[in-house]
């Protein structure tokens, strides 16, 4: 997530990223993107690379800067000759926003010469903008850079859902029904793809919606489909094609004020 944003005078542009989860994240899945004079595309684009310790910054500085601050990363990148009305976005490197700072789409100001320091109580990234999570100081005050609080809590399930069965036939009948035993989360999202395994995993900070009609909820990659998301203990599940094999995984997870936590600590699997 952005925990900090510093528009200063002439090129003291900085950035700030924390990791608010126990494990570590592999920033070359990420990218940030600049949103220029109130486009709705982004406009610059900068690829990270690199690891980001669990509950640590990772800080990023346009290179002519002047202040001395100790970066992660320097760089002549056009992201980072942002002016206070071009919004910032982080995203996943399939340009799937995570978090946003400023309003997509409108070119009006939101953080002239000055710096937005991300609150302590803010653990969850967000896609909209709100400017009542940032607290604002004076431009060029930077000694913060590269220590971000956080009263982030980031305990996953420590075990998973289990005992994944059909009660139907699932080969030979075009509905089944679905049954797990829950693990310690709140939470499970189930996964089903036709012909081989599902490999892929939930995205950071995404809701996903499933569809009990095989084929019409969202997919976390390619042809596997989110076909039940709740507390409970089993779904029914529709749409299947006779004489095929299908392929569930359970993800179980904590969920907090209706959005996740990142996936990577929280979610546990089962095939």
């Amino acid at each position: 997530m952005i925990s900090e944003y510093h528009e200063g005078s002439s090129n003291n542009k900085y950035l700030e990223l924390f990791n608010p989860t126990a494990s570590n994240i592999n920033l070359g899945g990420y990218q940030l993107v600049q949103y220029n004079n109130g486009s709705a595309s982004p406009t610059y684009t900068l690829a990270l690379s690199g690891t980001l310790a669990p509950y640590s910054t990772y800080v990023i500085e346009n290179s002519s800067e002047a202040l001395g601050v100790a970066a992660n990363l320097s760089t002549t990148n056009q992201v980072m000759t942002f002016n206070g009305n071009d919004a910032i976005a982080l995203q996943t490197s399939g340009g799937v926003n995570i978090d946003v700072i400023g309003t997509i789409g409108s070119s009006s100001n939101f953080a002239v010469v000055v710096d937005l320091r991300r609150n302590a109580t803010v653990t969850l990234p967000v896609t909209t903008y709100n400017a009542s999570q940032w607290t604002s100081t004076a431009a060029d005050a930077v000694s913060n850079f590269g220590v971000h609080t956080s009263n982030c809590a980031c305990s996953g399930p420590s075990t998973n859902a289990s005992a994944v069965t059909p009660s139907g036939t699932i080969a030979t009948s075009t509905t089944a029904t679905l049954g797990w035993t829950n693990g310690n989360g709140t939470n499970r999202l189930v996964v089903v793809k036709s012909g081989s395994a599902v490999s892929g995993s939930p995205t950071y900070g995404t809701a996903y919606a499933g569809n009990a009609a095989f084929g019409s909820g969202q997919t976390i990659a390619g042809s596997e489909y989110a076909v039940y998301n709740g507390t409970g203990t089993s779904a029914s599940i529709t749409s299947l094609s006779p004489n095929t094999t299908y392929h569930v995984k359970v993800f179980e997870y904590n969920s907090s004020l209706s959005q996740y936590r990142d996936w990577e600590t929280d979610r546990k699997s089962v095939v």
